[in-house]
């Protein structure tokens, strides 16, 4: 059974407990680094090393908190690319899933064989590219009145259901309808 301890006055504390701390310092929100601050996160790293350390690194860098060390860390050390595609990379893509598939054209193919011969790309990337922009079996460009009227009667069918639009709609990808429907229909832009 417990025993009773009458209320401390509020000058006294405990013997056993420590001094409160206090919070670490909370850096500004989606501030940009500098290279003042790029410099030493290099130099710590390389002193503590890039894997559970991140407390420690971040004292050392002013305005920063542990989170935004990794973070930063990562991205400095990121070798995939970002942004458009250029037409190297395009061709690449295209050579790379000729040779994954081979003769059988109606063989699926495997995006992580191809991913790794395209440099600087990951898979997301990858799949993202093939399956909206590289696959021939799309239609890119001006949308015909039939398209369109396929486009309107999958939409009342399914509401805001993109990817069940899409297959409503031969030829055409989930980012082709959407941006489409509400070129057409800006009232019902949500």
């Amino acid at each position: 059974m417990r025993s009773f301890q009458p209320p401390l006055e509020p000058a006294q504390s405990p013997p056993d407990v420590p001094a409160p701390i206090p919070a670490p310092y909370r850096p500004q929100k989606h501030t940009k680094w500098t290279d003042e601050q790029v410099a030493p996160l290099r130099a710590l790293v390389a002193s503590y090393g890039p894997i559970g350390k991140w407390q420690d690194i971040a004292g050392g860098i002013p305005g920063r908190d542990h989170g935004s060390c990794s973070a930063k860390w990562v991205q400095l050390n990121s070798t995939d690319v970002r942004g458009k595609w250029s037409a190297a990379e395009d061709e690449n893509i295209r050579l790379a899933v000729t040779r994954v598939r081979g003769d059988d054209q109606e063989n699926e193919i495997d995006r992580d064989e191809v991913a790794e011969r395209v440099p600087g790309r990951s898979r997301a990337q990858f799949k993202s590219a093939r399956e909206e922009r590289l696959d021939p079996t799309l239609t890119n460009g001006k949308w015909t009145d039939d398209e369109d009227q396929a486009l309107e009667l999958a939409f009342n069918k399914y509401p805001y259901k993109w990817a069940q639009i899409a297959q409503e709609v031969p030829r055409r990808t989930q980012r082709q309808c959407r941006p489409r429907f509400f070129t057409l229909c800006p009232l019902l832009k949500q």
